[in-house]
């Protein structure tokens, strides 16, 4: 059985909590229906769960993380960058990581754009996450 794993943030010293921190403040529980993570009483630390998938260097994909691939050449002007998050497809009725969607120019994926990135074998990498690298979010505006 795979555990489920989380890094956690911590907001009131910017900074990743290390293993050695007690998280005695952090309520998790998971939900299909609901967000993947929620943090009950906690005003120190955000979550963000384990995708289960690494990038092409290797690096473990996290909830929050920026990743940039190619949707064509390998040039700078085909490069896109998205963040992975949690959402659940109402249609479907499945719970799923993705990448936003409003942050891929000419978004031309059938379904889940991190799953098909890493079963086609497209090359992504993590090249920040959104609380060291808030910058990232304005590349799609």
């Amino acid at each position: 059985m795979r555990e489920i794993r989380y890094r956690a943030w911590n907001k009131q010293e910017n900074r990743w909590a290390t293993h050695n921190e007690q998280l005695s403040d952090v309520n998790v529980s998971t939900s299909v229906r609901a967000p993947s993570i929620m943090t009950v009483g906690s005003d120190k630390y955000d979550l963000q769960m384990f995708t289960g998938l690494k990038d092409k260097n290797g690096v473990e994909i996290y909830e929050g993380d920026f990743i940039k691939f190619w949707s064509g050449s390998e040039s700078e002007e085909d490069a896109q960058i998205s963040v992975v998050k949690w959402w659940v497809d109402e249609e479907n009725n499945y719970p799923s990581f993705d990448l936003d969607h409003n942050m891929i120019s000419n978004y031309y994926f059938e379904s889940n754009v991190l799953s098909e990135l890493s079963e086609w074998c497209i090359d992504f990498y993590v090249i920040g996450n959104i609380y060291e690298h808030p910058h990232l979010l304005e590349v799609s505006e």
